[in-house]
C-alpha cells in the first residue's frame, strides 16, 4: 500500500505549505466560514450549489433557478429568479459577506426583513442591521465586500456603517432579497458569494485576491 498519501510533503526540510480555498484565504478559521458557493467554472449548476464551506449544510435551494454557464455563472432575470442559503446572520455587525458578480443593476444577496432589520449587498449599497451606507456612483460588475461595519469596494474601503443591532430570523436569499421569502428581484450575474459569522476585515486583501483570481478550470 502507498501510505506516502497520509503524510505531509517536506521540502527544504520545513512542512509544504497547504494551500486554503478562496474563501479562507489570509487563514480565516474554517469554522467561520457558514457558507461558500461558486458557480464560475463549476460543472453543472447542481454542483454550484454545494456549500464548498460545509458540503451537505446550507446547500442552495431555489424554486425558481436562474440561468447557469460557467463562463460567467448564475445569471437572474430580476423577475423570480432566486437561490435560497437558509443562512441567518446574526444581525449586530459582526457577519461578513462578499460577492463577485457583473452585469448588475439592484440587489445582489440579502435579507429585508420588517422594521428595518437588513443585511444585504447591493451594486451601490451595504445595508447591515438597522442603518445603511449608499455609495455613488454605482458599480455593475466587481467584487463587494460588508466586513462587520466596514463595506469595500474592490480593495477600497468605501466606508463605515453606521452603526446598529437589530434581532433577526430570516435567511439570505442570492439574486433577490426579501424576509421569509424573497420579494425583491435584480438583473445580476454573480460568480462567488461567501458569508462568514466574524469580521473578516483583517484578511480583506487576501479573500479579494483570491475571489479575483477564480476563473474557469
Amino acid at each position: 500500500m502507498d501510505i506516502s498519501r497520509f503524510f505531509i510533503p517536506i521540502i527544504a526540510g520545513k512542512r509544504a505549505a497547504i494551500a486554503l480555498p478562496w474563501y479562507r484565504a489570509g487563514g480565516i478559521p474554517a469554522a467561520n466560514c457558514i457558507g461558500a458557493y461558486k458557480a464560475l467554472g463549476t460543472g453543472n449548476i447542481a454542483a454550484s450549489y454545494v456549500n464548498l464551506a460545509n458540503p451537505g449544510t446550507y446547500d442552495l435551494t431555489t424554486a425558481s433557478a436562474p440561468t447557469f454557464d460557467a463562463s460567467y455563472g448564475w445569471a437572474f432575470d430580476g423577475i423570480s429568479q432566486y437561490l435560497g442559503s437558509g443562512i441567518v446572520p446574526v444581525n449586530n455587525q459582526t457577519w461578513s459577506m462578499a460577492i463577485r458578480y457583473t452585469d448588475a443593476n439592484g440587489i445582489l444577496a440579502g435579507i429585508d426583513s420588517p422594521g428595518a432589520n437588513d443585511f444585504y449587498l447591493a451594486y451601490n449599497v451595504y445595508y447591515s442591521s438597522v442603518t445603511l451606507l449608499i455609495k455613488s456612483p454605482t458599480k455593475a460588475s466587481g467584487i463587494l465586500m460588508m466586513c462587520g461595519a466596514n463595506a469595500y469596494r474592490e480593495t477600497t474601503l468605501e466606508g463605515t456603517i453606521p452603526a446598529g443591532s437589530a434581532s433577526n430570523t430570516r435567511p439570505i436569499w442570492i439574486g433577490a432579497n426579501g424576509a421569509a421569502t424573497p420579494v425583491s428581484f435584480s438583473v445580476s450575474k454573480i460568480q462567488a458569494i461567501a458569508i462568514w459569522n466574524i469580521d473578516i476585515s483583517a484578511y480583506q486583501p487576501q479573500v479579494h485576491a483570491a475571489m479575483a483570481a477564480l476563473a474557469n478550470p
